[in-house]
């Protein structure tokens, strides 16, 4: 953190704005928020001002506050591929990929040259299942941002779509572009060991994935490809110690535990091989019970339903609670619960239910709308500090 005496001199010779970038490129980010939050209130058109302002919140995990600040900025800015670009960072980051879907669109719209953009474009279409859109986006941006790093992710999802239609060979030709491009692209190293296995390249397939765990260590996946293909090609004593990395990494992986089971199996370790193989039942019955649980909160919340079109409001706020303590993931059931305790008045408790299922589904435009239209109309005493928050971003 600076001093007061060096920020009072850095602000006699610096622009505001300038003055941000600054404390933002030495690491001090709760200096330059700080700064742009009095620029942006004192001059609400300066559009830079709100890009990097909300580039900085949503670093810190701030997310109404960060997309508040870059919508301000594309209103201010229709026409900036850059500000709709930021904006789908943002969006993604936190999720919202509808939303960066569309932001993504209108950054190429705007400037169909902008390599990074496209690229952005790509990997969304290719996330919304639309793989033609994304070829065609991906193919795009590799030829706009010719060998720079930046064409890596271009070249590693064009991989990843001929991996998914079946062509190994193809899809090796565009891992190994995105490695060459980007060095120390671990996902794209481990892909590129899994497209030469699936060629039947099982040397290449072996360097690949070395190199994805080198680079990752901590890639519970990377680890697991690479000492599964070691036991393929019954070579249990390399394959154990990626292994065992692997299930350090995830231990409920079943995958992982059937694997080093049997390479303590093969390598003459029985109580380990026992040990391991009783771990792997554990998750097996661990998850069993979770697939119970989650039929019988399906039950409860259709039960639920029917009592609260009945009228039956209690009961089935009830049955909805019941369902929510069994499957307390599933956006759908909170949602419901929240919107029952919304209509029997308990605001504060029905708000953070709906706030909870949006994080859940941050891509869902009915809760989203839902929670909104939950934040203008519950009285100010009930809300809980984040949605006073959000309703005064509303009225600003």
């Amino acid at each position: 953190m600076w001093s007061v005496v060096f920020l009072v001199l850095l602000l006699q010779r610096s622009e505001p704005l300038e003055l941000a970038w600054q404390l933002a490129a030495r690491g001090d980010r709760a200096g330059a928020e700080a700064v742009l939050q009095k620029l942006v209130l004192s001059d609400s058109k300066n559009t830079d001002a709100h890009l990097l302002y909300g580039n900085l919140l949503a670093e810190d995990g701030k997310k109404e506050d960060a997309l508040a600040e870059l919508n301000i900025a594309v209103v201010q800015r229709p026409r900036s591929a850059e500000a709709w670009n930021s904006l789908g960072e943002i969006c993604k980051r936190f999720k919202k990929n509808r939303e960066a879907l569309d932001a993504f669109k209108k950054a190429v719209s705007a400037d169909p040259k902008f390599g990074i953009a496209q690229s952005n474009l790509a990997q969304s279409f290719y996330e919304a299942g639309e793989k033609d859109a994304a070829k065609e986006h991906a193919e795009r941006a590799l030829a706009l941002l010719g060998r720079s790093k930046d064409a890596a992710d271009a070249a590693y999802l064009l991989g990843r779509i001929e991996l998914n239609a079946g062509d190994a060979r193809k899809a090796a030709d565009h891992f190994a572009q995105a490695v060459q491009l980007a060095p120390e692209y671990a996902a794209a190293w481990s892909d590129l060991g899994q497209a030469k296995k699936l060629a039947l390249d099982d040397a290449g397939a072996i360097a690949a994935f070395l190199q994805a765990a080198r680079i990752d260590p901590g890639d519970a996946v990377a680890q697991y490809r690479l000492g599964a293909e070691y036991l393929r090609q019954d070579k249990p004593g390399e394959a154990l110690a990626p292994l065992e990395t692997a299930a350090r990494a995830n231990g409920g992986d079943q995958s992982t535990l059937n694997a080093l089971a049997t390479a303590y199996q093969r390598l003459g370790r029985v109580d380990e091989a026992a040990q391991t193989r009783r771990k792997l039942s554990e998750v097996i019955r661990r998850r069993d019970h979770e697939s119970q649980n989650a039929l019988s909160a399906l039950r409860l919340n259709n039960q639920g339903a029917e009592l609260e079109k009945a009228g039956k409001l209690t009961d089935a706020l009830d049955l909805y609670g019941q369902a929510v303590q069994l499957n307390g993931k599933h956006a759908g059931m909170r949602t419901n619960y929240a919107v029952a305790l919304l209509r029997l008045g308990r605001w504060r408790q029905g708000l953070e239910e709906l706030h909870t299922a949006q994080e859940l589904d941050p891509d869902n435009q009915q809760i989203e709308t839902a929670l909104r239209d939950a934040i203008s109309q519950a009285p100010l005493s009930e809300l809980p500090d984040w949605a006073r928050a959000a309703r005064a971003r509303e009225t600003r």
